[in-house]
């Protein structure tokens, strides 16, 4: 049952947004799934959501690497639709996004990946106006 809730649920829908009053996942996620079995991949993120069958959800041990592994599926996006399979309704399968190779960066491009996603998270908090901040 879809209520309007408070927290997001991950489908298929391009069309819908759904809301539930409780969720499935509490810490920050990568979210694989197609848009209505067309074969056309969603890379998300997420944090207290829930989702659909035919969608999947991984972690890594930090969040900066979830980010990470979510930004090289985003701007690679032909290699996860590459994984999808079915002959009307494509969908994606474990199989198929288990065999992506997601090459790991030097760890200087890591620690300015880090900063530059930790100065976002700061400059998208400094930069809320006072009128706006609760």
């Amino acid at each position: 049952h879809v209520d309007n809730g408070n927290f997001k649920l991950f489908s298929s829908s391009i069309n819908e947004v759904y809301k539930l009053n409780t969720f499935d996942y509490s810490e920050l996620c990568c979210i694989i799934n197609s848009t209505n079995a067309s074969g056309n991949a969603i890379v998300n993120l997420g944090i207290n959501f829930s989702v659909t069958s035919d969608t999947f959800v991984f972690k890594s041990t930090n969040d900066i690497t979830t980010k990470y592994i979510q930004l090289f599926l985003t701007n690679n996006i032909q290699l996860v639709k590459e994984q999808f399979h079915g002959a009307n309704h494509k969908h994606p399968t474990w199989n198929g996004l288990s065999t992506i190779k997601i090459p790991i960066p030097t760890c200087q491009i890591m620690r300015d990946f880090s900063r530059d996603y930790l100065l976002n998270i700061l400059t998208f908090t400094l930069s809320i106006p006072d009128c706006c901040r609760s």
